[in-house]
């Protein structure tokens, strides 16, 4: 168990003496533990005894039970994974290795990368076990909400789940109480009767109230029983039991009142003061409780106040840690406000100094912050800061800086570059969020951050390199994060070389700090930038190593995987598979549309094409417009819109829709009036650069101005060639082609194609050649015929497969090379299961299933899963 997690959150509390038996809330919950209840929800206003009522179950139950008492400081989902897995442990339940590893990277904000394997390590556990959520209400955060749908969609049978709170959680109650799934125990059930009333009320008083009294008492209360409790406290110093029960009023601002005046003014000065003083605490302990009021025996204190029962609640068995009950605990810091409001600071620092020495850096961090020890909050923010992060706690980082005054941040560049990388991995655009950068900028970390996010690619790379150098040693996380936005700021200037090596060296850094998140995203995109560089074999094996990295030990994809399965179907269009490409990129969307992700944009924008390959336009159409508007609703990248508006224009030209095309571009600035081509973007970004012209050119070839197609390419082909960018420089002689045809230069048309398909053919990627049949066909056919070399254009007007030519001449005999494995696989395939079911039942990776396939289809000479099916029953396979 982590040692910032709090044992005592984990511990059933113990039993009040004098406990009032309620068998009949003990058989209701003894009820929901019968087979189909998933879950037992307790929901009731504050004080109806809910805690109370599930310890004595607990207490007296056969079925073994968990505990996790949930404060405010658990909106944090990294942090209530945390405890979840270290309440299952409490009593038993192994966990794999991978969970606690997956718990201290950057994968803890992705549900189903935490519940999967937790889910399968409680299946394995023998026998019917409960997990109790008491305080729940104070969850706020949709995050865990939705962890919890999913754990209950998915609940083993050997697993029941309690939850106690104030009000229902936005959880699926009403389908679960339709298919008798949920048991639930609510206010009307949890009021005390009169029997209970009365019992309870011969236990606590030294005198017999006469029935009447309890009567009217109960009715007043109305089964509350805290404010049985707050009454009968009072009943004990009263002489007039009927007036004051008479006076006696069930509404919350009255019971405030009357605690403050009845029960408080009751204490001697020393306890009204230790009360009142200790009321800033969430949890007391002796020495903390001696070190916050400055007196002495602060344990003896705690005892006598739980054994007199003024709202207080032990949280062990030993008695070390208690806390108050929490209406009381908001009465006492009212009055503590009216009658001290200038010590509150003070406490607070006392408590922070107490909690640093005990090395419990999240509380010393909270009452510093109370307290407005600023300074102080803010060093142990950044002393902690790489633990918190990389723990996944990055909602609670970011809550700790936000409270800190900007003056304070600016005083401490490392905290703030923590800062900006959290922001990063929130999600957070930094550009609209720099408010503590007054004055900080001189810290090298934030201006290579900044300048990477803002687009500067000079200072990017001057400050990134100054980075490297003056950052600790060890920093291996910031240095990641710091060299991955660096990266990607090469990307966009073109350079596939220099943007390969820096995604290698993020790559590196990822590793030796354990951020699992950019080393997938680095490898992701290395595979880009070998297929933009013409090696789809290599950029095939990165997106597979990458698609591995972000599988669980269960086979099933992390949230993550939706990145480089994108990739995937990228490659997969590339090389004309289409089917295949369609599926994977279905899976990519999948993910990123449940889990989010900056790709997102990529994965629509690339299933438009793939539709559009297909001539499935109005669906094409509809892709490419929500690729539009999650660029429009994302500010975290200024060329979102850029990227996403080009893409779309090309779409148009595809479809034939040129008037909204010159739109586009009128907008954007890109027809002069001497035909010249302007700059869209800041001329170090090639990357969009290069999209927009040669989206242009393919506009002005629609429009049959080959001219000026071929001006725009032109420019284009050089600086293509010298940042090897081969597949935009195929796709570019393609064009070119067209472009010579429509002006009757056959020759140099033939020599443009050859020149591409030279390009192409070790790769085999084919994709734009058959996207701009059958405009090319016929000088494709003459290539086939009079050119010895152009291998490439004979298998394309054969429509022959890439594999089948590539593994020509020596073609394998259908069957002969088949494994066992895939032979196995090629079974599967005749069934109707998806792939990823498949991959399930044969216990491996869907990335690796994959590569099966596409070997059976090579070997078989076959482009689809019904192709290869109906091949291999031809040849007696099945």
């Amino acid at each position: 168990m982590p040692e910032t997690l709090l044992r005592t959150k984990l511990f059933v509390p113990p039993l009040r003496p004098n406990l009032v038996p309620r068998p009949r809330l003990i058989s209701r919950l003894n009820q929901g533990l019968q087979p189909g209840h998933k879950l037992t929800l307790v929901s009731a206003p504050a004080g109806f005894g809910k805690t109370t009522l599930l310890s004595h179950w607990v207490n007296q139950s056969r079925t073994p039970s968990c505990w996790y008492s949930l404060d405010e400081k658990d909106n944090d989902f990294g942090r209530f994974m945390s405890y979840i897995v270290a309440s299952l442990q409490s009593i038993d339940i192994e966990v794999d290795d991978r969970i606690l590893t997956l718990l201290q990277s950057q994968q803890t904000s992705k549900i189903e990368a935490l519940l999967i394997p937790i889910i399968n390590c409680v299946s394995e556990h023998d026998g019917l076990f409960a997990m109790i959520l008491d305080d729940y209400y104070l969850i706020q955060e949709k995050e865990i909400h939705d962890a919890l749908t999913f754990l209950l969609d998915h609940l083993p049978p050997n697993m029941h789940l309690v939850i106690a709170t104030r009000a229902d959680p936005p959880l699926p109650l009403s389908s679960m109480r339709a298919r008798g799934h949920l048991m639930e125990i609510r206010s009307e059930n949890l009021r005390f009767s009169l029997a209970e009333s009365n019992l309870f009320l011969k236990q606590e008083l030294a005198y017999e109230l006469p029935q009447t009294l309890i009567q009217n008492l109960v009715d007043k209360t109305d089964g509350w029983i805290s404010a049985l409790q707050m009454a009968t406290l009072s009943l004990q110093f009263n002489d007039n039991p009927g007036e004051f029960i008479q006076k006696f009023s069930g509404s919350h601002q009255y019971v405030f009142d009357y605690l403050t005046e009845e029960v408080l003014s009751h204490q001697s000065e020393a306890i009204r003061l230790f009360l009142l003083r200790t009321s800033i605490l969430g949890r007391l302990s002796g020495a903390l409780c001696d070190a916050i009021t400055g007196m002495e025996a602060g344990q003896q204190t705690l005892e006598r106040l739980q054994e007199s029962n003024t709202f207080i609640v032990p949280l062990d068995e030993e008695r070390n840690w208690f806390r108050y009950h929490r209406l009381f605990a908001d009465m006492l810091f009212q009055r503590l406000q009216q009658l001290e409001p200038g010590g509150i600071k003070a406490l607070h620092q006392r408590a922070s100094s107490w909690f640093e020495a005990q090395g419990l850096w999240p509380e010393a961090i909270e009452h510093a912050l109370m307290g407005e020890a600023f300074d102080r909050a803010a060093e142990f923010i950044e002393r902690g800061a790489e633990r918190t992060l990389l723990q996944g706690e990055i909602r609670t980082f970011l809550k700790w800086v936000d409270q800190l005054p900007s003056a304070i941040v600016r005083k401490r560049p490392l905290l703030y570059l923590h800062y900006l990388h959290a922001l990063i991995l929130s999600g957070t655009p930094i550009v609209n969020v720099l408010k503590h950068g007054e004055g900080v900028v001189e810290h090298i970390g934030i201006q290579a951050l900044t300048s990477s996010y803002q687009g500067d690619y000079e200072g990017s790379l001057k400050y990134t390199k100054q980075a490297l150098h003056e950052l600790p040693e060890d920093s291996f996380f910031l240095k990641s994060a710091i060299v991955s936005a660096s990266a990607a700021v090469l990307l966009m200037a073109g350079d596939v070389k220099q943007a390969i090596q820096g995604f290698q060296s993020a790559i590196e850094y990822a590793r030796a700090g354990n951020n699992l998140l950019t080393e997938v995203i680095g490898t992701t995109r290395i595979a880009q930038l070998l297929a933009l560089a013409g090696d789809i074999s290599k950029a095939q094996a990165m997106c597979q190593r990458a698609c591995e990295l972000a599988t669980d030990s269960r086979g099933q994809y992390l949230p993550l995987a939706s990145f480089p399965l994108f990739c995937q179907a990228y490659l997969s269009r590339e090389l004309h598979n289409l089917e295949e490409a369609e599926d994977t990129v279905y899976q990519a969307i999948e993910l990123s549309d449940k889990h989010g992700g900056f790709w997102a944009i990529d994965c629509y924008i690339t299933y438009a094409f793939i539709l559009q390959d297909q001539q499935k336009d109005d669906e094409a159409r509809k892709a490419m417009e929500t690729a539009r508007n999650l660029a429009r609703e994302t500010s975290a990248n200024p060329f979102d819109d850029l990227y996403s508006a080009a893409y779309e224009a090309q779409l148009c030209v595809a479809q034939g829709q040129l008037t909204a095309a010159n739109q586009w571009a009128k907008h954007r600035n890109l027809f002069l009036e001497a035909g010249e081509v302007s700059a869209p973007v800041k001329p170090q970004f090639f990357h969009f650069h290069e999209l927009e012209s040669v989206t242009l050119a393919r506009l002005y070839i629609a429009e049959r101005k080959p001219d000026k197609a071929l001006k725009v390419l032109k420019t284009l082909e050089d600086d293509m060639a010298r940042l090897s960018r081969v597949s935009s420089l195929i796709e570019n002689y393609v064009l070119q082609t067209l472009a010579n045809d429509q002006m009757n230069d056959r020759q140099l048309a033939l020599n443009n194609l050859q020149k591409a398909l030279r390009l192409a053919g070790p790769e085999g990627a084919v994709r734009v050649f058959h996207n701009e049949r059958p405009a090319i066909d016929p000088l494709l056919n003459e290539l086939a015929l009079h050119d010895a070399e152009s291998a490439l254009a004979r298998m394309l007007i054969s429509s022959e497969s890439f594999a089948a030519w590539k593994a020509s001449p020596k073609k394998l005999e259908f069957g002969e090379s088949l494994n066992e494995r895939e032979m196995e696989i090629l079974r599967m395939l005749e069934s109707d299961l998806p792939i990823p079911e498949i991959a399930a039942n044969m216990t491996i990776a869907v990335s690796t299933l994959r590569t099966h396939i596409r070997n059976i289809y090579q070997k078989l000479d076959t482009h689809s899963r019904f192709e290869t099916v109906s091949k291999a029953r031809e040849l007696n396979l099945l």
